[in-house]
């Protein structure tokens, strides 16, 4: 991730953790790591259309707990995808019957912060949060120029946490997460010297599921 990413993911971040003071965690906090499967999707750019591929995301999760009933929580995904775009407007150099003109390697990241809500059963919980926070697109392929869009983004999170002991746990988790507007609007993906714009103006849904390991720490 670039200094310009980090700078934009930092300044996000900064602004969804405002909110966590207001939250007095009566618990230890508790460690997530995650990994799991999204699905690919399509959107539409100037001329033609765009489509990545589903694949491995991976991430993590730090969450405090006031109660048993409401925490805060922050989460960070990454989803390293394969990006195909179709326009009229990038030459392609290849037989006029592909289907894409354009296609590259890029990562996906989400990195969000919000409010939990948690139902107590049995030996474990329901789990429920909506997140805001900052979706960054970089093309991750040599031969392309770097570039990268960050936008703000929204999660919808849905899961249970299943206790093994007082320190761990197993949690299973479906997501949706959506970049507000124009998501990749800034990608340089153009050939023969002509720059086109990979992202449009269609939000892009990630839809997907995840399994994860929690560690409890502290009391």
């Amino acid at each position: 991730m670039n200094k310009s990413i980090l700078r934009k993911t930092v300044i996000a971040m900064t602004f969804c953790a405002g909110t966590a003071p207001v939250l007095q965690a009566q618990t230890g906090p508790q460690l997530v790591a995650l990994g799991g499967y999204v699905f690919g999707d399509k959107w539409t750019v100037s001329g033609g259309d765009g489509r990545f591929d589903g694949g491995g995301n991976y991430g993590g999760m730090l969450n405090f707990f006031v109660n048993d009933a409401i925490g805060f929580g922050i989460m960070y995904t990454i989803n390293p995808t394969f990006v195909e775009a179709r326009s009229i407007y990038i030459p392609s150099d290849e037989l006029p019957n592909n289907k894409y003109d354009v296609r590259f390697d890029a990562n996906v990241h989400f990195i969000t912060a919000g409010i939990i809500r948690r139902a107590m059963v049995g030996n474990g919980s329901v789990n429920g949060a909506l997140m805001l926070g900052a979706a960054v697109g970089e093309i991750s392929d040599d031969r392309y120029p770097s570039a990268s869009e960050t936008l703000f983004a929204t999660g919808l999170h849905l899961w249970y946490d299943h206790n093994l002991s007082d320190k761990v746990g197993i949690k299973l988790m479906t997501s949706l997460q959506v970049p507000i507007r124009d998501f990749g609007a800034g990608f340089s993906i153009g050939t023969g010297g002509v720059d086109v714009g990979a992202g449009g103006y269609s939000d892009i849904l990630q839809f997907g599921f995840m399994g994860g390991l929690n560690l409890n720490l502290g009391n």
